[in-house]
C-alpha cells in the first residue's frame, strides 16, 4: 500500500484550508466512481461466463477451457489454481460461451461456441451458422479472438552433458512454435546440438525450418518451406532451400495424423572447404510425417524427407527425426530425439551421415 504524508508548516491558513476541504468533498465522488471503474476492469476476467462440462460419470465442472487437443480437454477450475486434463471422450454434456476454432478429420475449419446437446455431437455456432459434428472427428479446438497469442503454441527444449575426459561437453537446443489462423498456420521449427572436445575440433549441427501451409478442402493443403541447416560433420557451412509444394493428410483424428506433402525446391549450399565455390541446384523432393499421442502420457514423431537432385546426377539427399515425448506437471515435458542427415555425394570426402541423439527437459505453452 502506498501512503503519502502530508507536511505542514506551524502557521496555518484557514482559507486555505477550507478551500481545500471543499475541493477534496467535490473530488471525493470522481474518486469514488474511479475506484469502482477500475475495479470492475480487474474483476471482468472473473465475471466470464463460465465453460460448464458434465462427465459420463456424473461429475460436472465449470471454468474455462483452454484447448481441446490429442483426445483431451484442458479446463481451468473456476476454484482453485487448477487445471483438469479431461478425456474427450469421456464428456456427456457441455456448454461455452467463447468462440473456438475447431477443425474436423474432413479438415474443414470452422469458428463458434461449442455445445453438447445430445452424447457422441458437438454443435458449433456462430451469429450467421450452425454446424453439427462427430464428436470422435473434432481433431482440435482452441480459444479463438483477434490476440496473437491466443493463437500460438511453443515448445522449448534443453540438454546438457560433461565428461572429464577430455573435458567432453555437450549441448542441445530445441523449440517449435505454432500459429493457427482460421485458414492457414504458420511452423518454427528449431534443432541444434554441439560437442566440444579438449583435443579436437567442436562439431556443431543447426537445423532451421520455416514453414507455412495453406488449407484446401478435403485433407489437402498447400505448402511453402524454407530451410537452414549447418553441419561441421559434414563440412557445411549453409545449406538453405525455398521449397513450394502440394500435401494431402491421409488420416487425421483427435490420436493421430498422417500426411505426405512433395514439390520442387531451390537449394543453395556453401561448404567449408575454400577451394568449393558456392552452389545452386535445383531438386525434387517429398516427406512423410507421422504423429502419435494417445499413448498414455507419452507422443510418438517420425519425419523422413528425401530430396534428389535434378541438377547432379544421382545425388539425394535424406533427412529424419525421430522424437519421443513424455508430458510431466506443470506443463514440463521430457524428450528423446534422433535425427539423422544423409548425403550421397558430400564434398571432399565429407562424412555422408551426421545423426544426433539428444535427451532434454522442455516446456510448453
Amino acid at each position: 500500500m502506498n501512503c503519502q504524508y502530508l507536511h505542514t508548516s506551524s502557521a496555518v491558513n484557514v482559507g486555505a484550508l477550507a478551500k481545500s476541504l471543499a475541493a477534496r468533498r467535490v473530488q471525493r465522488p470522481f474518486i469514488v466512481a474511479a475506484v469502482i471503474l477500475v475495479g470492475v476492469m480487474l474483476a471482468a476476467p472473473a465475471l466470464r461466463a463460465a465453460d460448464v462440462i458434465t462427465l459420463k460419470n456424473g461429475d460436472r465442472l465449470t471454468g474455462e477451457i483452454k484447448k481441446i487437443q490429442e483426445g483431451f480437454l484442458h479446463l481451468d477450475a473456476e476454484y482453485g489454481d487448477n487445471v483438469f486434463i479431461i478425456e474427450w471422450d469421456q464428456i456427456e454434456t457441455m456448454e461455452t460461451e467463447s468462440s473456438f476454432l475447431v477443425e474436423t478429420s474432413d479438415g474443414d475449419r470452422m469458428t463458434g461456441s461449442l455445445s453438447i446437446d445430445e452424447p457422441g455431437t458437438v454443435t458449433v455456432e456462430d451469429d450467421a451458422s450452425e454446424a453439427v459434428v462427430e464428436q470422435d472427428t473434432l481433431v482440435w479446438a482452441r480459444p479463438f479472438d483477434e490476440t496473437f497469442w491466443s493463437r500460438l503454441s511453443f515448445n522449448i527444449d534443453f540438454g546438457a552433458s560433461v565428461t572429464k575426459a577430455n573435458s567432453t561437453r555437450t549441448g542441445s537446443l530445441g523449440a517449435r512454435a505454432n500459429y493457427q489462423a482460421e485458414d492457414w498456420q504458420a511452423d518454427v521449427l528449431l534443432d541444434s546440438s554441439a560437442t566440444l572436445v579438449s583435443t579436437v575440433d567442436p562439431a556443431r549441427r543447426t537445423n532451421l525450418n520455416l514453414g507455412w501451409k495453406r488449407l484446401i478442402k478435403s485433407r489437402w493443403f498447400g505448402h511453402l518451406g524454407s530451410s537452414f541447416q549447418q553441419s561441421d560433420e559434414q563440412r557445411l557451412t549453409l545449406r538453405s532451400t525455398l521449397a513450394p509444394g502440394i500435401g494431402r493428410y491421409l488420416t487425421r483424428t483427435n490420436r493421430s495424423y498422417l500426411f505426405v506433402v512433395g514439390g520442387g525446391q531451390w537449394t543453395n549450399e556453401d561448404f567449408q572447404d575454400d577451394g568449393l565455390p558456392r552452389s545452386n541446384s535445383a531438386e525434387a523432393w517429398g516427406a512423410v510425417e507421422y504423429n502419435r499421442f494417445d499413448v498414455g502420457d507419452l507422443s510418438f514423431l517420425f519425419r523422413l524427407t528425401a530430396a534428389p537432385s535434378l541438377t547432379q546426377s544421382g545425388r539425394i539427399r535424406i533427412d529424419a527425426i525421430s522424437d519421443v515425448k513424455w508430458d510431466l506437471p506443470r506443463d514440463l515435458y521430457f524428450n528423446i530425439r534422433i535425427t539423422d542427415t544423409f548425403d550421397s555425394s558430400p564434398p571432399n570426402e565429407a562424412s555422408r551421415n551426421d545423426y544426433t541423439f539428444t535427451t532434454g527437459i522442455g516446456w510448453e505453452l
